[in-house]
């Protein structure tokens, strides 16, 4: 009888802390794989692979368990004990039931786990070993790539793994050739399903990252569910918008989970067709602290940008007295601009990088090109790159300003700014490398407008200025991060020397102001040479200027 009494109750003894509740007796057992009421979705998963683990290693000795109950139903029911031979039969059954729910569960059998170590990052994205995270996303359109070959379709809940420190990362010892930089950390991403294949634009998720308390706490986001029809498939993880540069996160994992019938799924995204608007997020500390910090900067600089809009609207007056209306209209597209500046003053490096309102540019006969794009490429420099414009690749470089070339043997050029910066041939190439990676940074995923003479360079570049709205000439920004040198004139006739000479004495003005930073950015905070602030009047900088 005791050892009747031992089977009884040994298969509840046995499994009862794999249930996290106990069931009614007329009831099935409750399985592993049940969710808890507002447990978090990551302990969740954890709590079940524990579960299904522990049900594997059991399962031989549970058979022995269930062999050894049919042999005691019958035993009993022979005897005439029903009321046992009942028991027996229905722990059998709950035992068998419990192994058929379990290990043939798809929530545990077909999680798909997108690791950080599995994954090909592209842009600033790179992978830790340490830590194990995907780090450096630094820049919008930054990407993590993952290919899986099995996949079960179906219905799958999302939640990406990963952390935001308050601030971001420690310059290394090359950013001394940066700009100085807002080390706000956080942005946004999308999470989809990269594939032309029907269905796959369906599976595209945004998602915000804020501050977790640091690089090392990982927190947990879940996404809307997405629908995969295709046992194999292709997801992306992409910045499309970081708060600064301190970066956006480190990513750990994105793990998809197959949506059980009884599921309470997350709120879904809006659907801007429908005009219905998302619900508004709670403010926490970190997003107020940020406004503060925005509104203390609108008032500081507010008397600045209302005394640059009165000079800009004389200007204007002037030139509408002269009948110069395309002057007029680049003006007030600077007075737009500067306000916009304004309202986000996020972007406070703009005002000093906004196009001097000298004349018009399509006055000099440049030609422009709206909605041209940088194309990343290993062989651009600083001010040699690729843009796209109506479906072509354009090599270009710019005007006005000579960057360093990427190697020490760049001959000339090495020479020229070596003495433009006072600076040894290594450090120039440093410098060069610094300026190819901010012009990278700074020029993806923006519009740009590209003005030309249609002049190429000895090599085949095009001769072009870029502008960038709300920014102005791009030239201007990488000399006010110490990045370029400011070349002398070439032009011969009047006019447009005279226009060259304004360009580049605006140029020359910027550059004087950055040096002039309690700590001047780029190359400028190295050089031995502060009092030198032209280049060699015999340099050669004819193949990047203002040609005739």
């Amino acid at each position: 009888m005791k050892t009747r009494l031992a089977l009884l109750l040994l298969p509840h003894l046995t499994f009862v802390s794999l249930s996290p509740a106990q069931a009614p007796a007329t009831a099935a057992p409750t399985p592993p794989t049940a969710v808890i009421p507002g447990e978090p979705v990551e302990l969740s998963q954890l709590r079940q692979q524990y579960a299904l683990r522990a049900l594997s290693s059991s399962k031989t000795l549970a058979e022995q368990y269930a062999v050894a109950l049919g042999n005691l139903a019958r035993e009993v029911g022979a005897e005439g004990d029903y009321e046992q031979a009942l028991t027996a039969q229905r722990l059998r059954q709950e035992l068998a039931d419990l192994y058929a729910k379990s290990l043939d569960d798809p929530t545990l059998s077909n999680v798909v786990v997108l690791k950080a170590a599995d994954a090909r990052p592209s842009g600033t994205v790179s992978y830790d070993r340490t830590a194990g995270d995907l780090t450096n996303w630094k820049t919008v359109g930054s990407i993590a790539v993952w290919d899986v070959q099995k996949i079960v379709p179906g219905k799958y809940n999302v939640v990406v793994t990963y952390s935001v420190a308050p601030m971001g990362d420690q310059p290394t010892r090359m950013s001394i050739y940066m700009v100085s930089e807002d080390p706000i950390t956080g942005g946004e991403f999308e999470f989809y399903e990269d594939s032309s294949l029907a269905g796959a634009s369906m599976n595209r998720r945004t998602g915000q990252v804020k501050d977790t308390g640091g690089w090392d706490k990982p927190a947990y986001l879940q996404l809307a569910p997405i629908t995969l029809n295709r046992t194999s498939a292709r997801f992306a993880v992409k910045i499309t918008r970081t708060n600064g540069s301190g970066g956006v996160m480190r990513l750990k994992e994105v793990r998809l989970t197959p949506v059980k019938e009884g599921d309470t799924p997350p709120p879904a995204p809006a659907d801007p067709a429908d005009g219905s608007a998302p619900p508004a997020p709670a403010v926490d500390e970190v997003t107020k602290i940020n406004e503060s910090r925005v509104a203390r900067i609108q008032l500081a600089i507010k008397p600045y940008v209302d005394a640059y809009v009165e000079k800009v609207n004389k200007m204007s007056e002037q030139a509408h007295a002269r009948n110069d209306e395309e002057t007029v209209a680049d003006l007030q597209g600077e007075t737009r601009a500067v306000q916009r500046l304004l309202e986000r003053p996020d972007r406070i490096s703009a005002v000093s990088n906004a196009a001097p309102p000298t004349t018009s540019l399509r006055g000099q006969g440049f030609k422009e090109w709206e909605g041209a794009t940088y194309i990343s490429s290993v062989n651009n420099t600083g001010d040699e790159f690729l843009v796209s414009y109506q479906g072509e690749s354009v090599p270009v470089r710019l005007l006005w300003v000579t960057c360093p070339p990427l190697s020490v043997h760049g001959g000339a050029q090495v020479k020229m700014c070596s003495d433009y910066f006072g600076l040894e041939p290594d450090d120039v190439y440093l410098l060069g490398k610094q300026a190819q990676v901010f012009t990278d940074a700074f020029l993806q995923g923006r519009p740009l407008k590209i003005l030309t003479r249609g002049t190429k360079d000895p090599d085949g570049h095009l001769l072009v200025a870029v502008q960038l709205e709300g920014v102005g000439d791009f030239a201007g920004v990488l000399v006010d991060n110490g990045l370029a040198c400011v070349n002398t004139p070439t032009a011969r006739a009047k006019n447009p020397r005279r226009f060259e000479e304004m360009t580049l004495s605006n140029l020359k003005e910027r550059e004087k102001l950055a040096r002039q930073r309690p700590i001047p950015p780029g190359a400028w905070a190295v050089s031995p040479d502060q009092e030198k602030t032209a280049l060699p009047a015999n340099a050669n900088t004819s193949t990047n200027t203002t040609a005739n």
